[in-house]
């Protein structure tokens, strides 16, 4: 049986959640309309990331625009 605790800690957890979800969805959104000036595509920035940082087995894919 779940006591009224477990229901409390449950609902703070689910409330971090949503803060973290939504903050992260705002600054996605304010940041993904700065363009880039590099002459680089999105793409080559992840590749560039990870090779920096000593990933290469990862492979990054382009999608269009939705």
């Amino acid at each position: 049986m779940i006591s009224m605790g477990q229901l409390v800690i449950l609902g703070v957890f689910m409330l971090l959640s949503w803060i973290v979800s939504a903050q992260l969805k705002s600054r996605f959104r304010r940041y993904s309309e700065i363009p880039v000036n590099y002459g680089m595509s999105g793409k080559d920035v992840a590749e560039k990331m990870l090779h920096e940082n000593g990933i290469d087995d990862v492979t990054v894919t382009s999608v269009e625009d939705s």
